[in-house]
Order: C-alpha cells, then sequence, then structure tokens
C-alpha cells in the first residue's frame, strides 16, 4: 500500500511539473487549452497543432512527444537547450496524459 501511494504522488508531481513546463513554454503557440489557439498561434500557418486531438505525425506516446519536444517539428522549435531533459520528459508525460483523458 505504501508503494502505491508513493507512486501517486510521484505521478501528481510529475503531471503538476509538466503542468508547469507546458504554461511556461508551450501556452503562447498552442494555448491554454492545448487546441492549439495561443496568442501566436494564430499568426502561424500551419497553426499549432490541437494537441489534444489532432494526430501526430511522429507519434504521440511520451517518448515520442519526448523526441517532437527536443527536436522541433515544422514551426515548433528544438527546445533541446532550453528545457533540461527532465522537464521535456515531464512535459511529454504531461501531454500524453492530457490525451488519454480527452
Amino acid at each position: 500500500m505504501k508503494f502505491l501511494i508513493a507512486l501517486l504522488l510521484l505521478s501528481t508531481q510529475a503531471f503538476a511539473d509538466g503542468s508547469s513546463v507546458y504554461k511556461n513554454n508551450c501556452v503562447t503557440c498552442h494555448g491554454e487549452n492545448m487546441d492549439g489557439k495561443g496568442p501566436a498561434g494564430q499568426y502561424m500557418n500551419p497553426h499549432p497543432r490541437d494537441l489534444l486531438k489532432d494526430s501526430f505525425i511522429n507519434g504521440d506516446s511520451p517518448e515520442q512527444i519526448f523526441v517532437t519536444v527536443t527536436h522541433g517539428f515544422n514551426q515548433m522549435p528544438p527546445f533541446d537547450s532550453v528545457l533540461s531533459e527532465a522537464d521535456r520528459h515531464a512535459v511529454a508525460e504531461y501531454v500524453s496524459s492530457r490525451r488519454k483523458q480527452k
């Protein structure tokens, strides 16, 4: 039982960390609701992806999202020099878990 509680606390913290990374680095383009309607996104062509509904060309597993965040895709810049590896993993897990909640 203690193991399950510890695992839940770690999962909750990882979700919070990913949420914070998303809010600080992704909202401008992808929007607060992850719908691709951020303030800068409206001026982009193509528009940023709706992270909850659109398919991901490079895959939507946490590992595949991590690669996209690290190396960028189309107009999305790479975040390998902006975010730590831990932060890139956290935001990938966050996006993946939000997609599963839809």
